[in-house]
């Protein structure tokens, strides 16, 4: 299944071209592969043009994986992005042939029939942000969700705490689990997943004068997890 998404504003509309291509792909929770460069996702950009690319294979503690997944939160977190429609594709040929017409000036700002135009563009699409939104249907999903729900962005709080909320989060769901084990397979996501270790380091460990304190937060990659979750 494919998402198809736009990145639309009028700083983009006032540039010459907006053309990055990054594509991500997870083989499981660390094992990452990124493509960066010129092709698109075409039979063209794939197989038959002349396209120049990089190719990055890691884990997501290597420092080119962060880079590329902190780049591709950032624009998928963005306010500016839509799901393209047919009333959108109309009323952007509509803009695009006023704008074309215009001489080209940095951070210059929309003239008026230019600003209503593109107001009109926007409000033609479904809110990105509810786009966006999923279920949890994982356990580090519930974990992530738990977490938000109990401590916000930056609270740490109690493993007791956190293991009782995700169950409650995760029994609502209706999933099949072994629930007499579903603590201690918490306690593993948590462990598993911390920053500045192996996984995707969603959750900070706690500490007080050097010893830890049982306690976890969302780390920042956490937080951006958790903001696509139906809380």
């Amino acid at each position: 299944q494919m998402s198809y998404r736009v990145h639309c504003d009028w700083s983009l509309t006032r540039s010459q071209s907006f053309h990055p291509k990054l594509y991500i792909l997870r083989k499981d929770c660390w094992t990452y592969c990124a493509a960066v460069g010129s092709s698109n996702l075409t039979l063209g950009g794939l197989r038959r043009n002349m396209e120049v690319n990089t190719v990055i294979r890691g884990e997501h503690s290597d420092a080119h994986i962060q880079d590329c997944l902190r780049i591709y939160d950032r624009i998928h977190d963005s306010p500016n992005l839509i799901e393209p429609n047919a009333a959108f594709v109309s009323r952007y040929a509509e803009l695009y042939g006023h704008a074309e017409k215009l001489p080209l000036s940095e951070n210059a700002p929309a003239p008026s029939e230019i600003k209503n135009l593109l107001d009109d563009l926007m409000a033609s699409v479904p809110s990105v942000q509810t786009a966006n939104l999923r279920a949890p249907r994982t356990q580090i999903d519930y974990v992530a969700a738990a977490l938000m729900r109990l401590g916000g962005d930056r609270a740490y709080i109690g493993l007791q705490d956190i293991t009782d909320e995700a169950e409650r989060i995760a029994r609502a769901s209706g999933k099949p689990y072994n629930w007499d084990a579903f603590h201690d397979r918490v306690r593993s996501r948590l462990y598993d997943n911390r920053a500045g270790e192996r996984g995707l380091q969603l959750f900070e460990w706690g500490s007080q004068e050097g010893e830890k304190t049982g306690q976890y937060r969302l780390s920042e990659e956490g937080r951006a997890y958790a903001r696509r979750l139906i809380l």
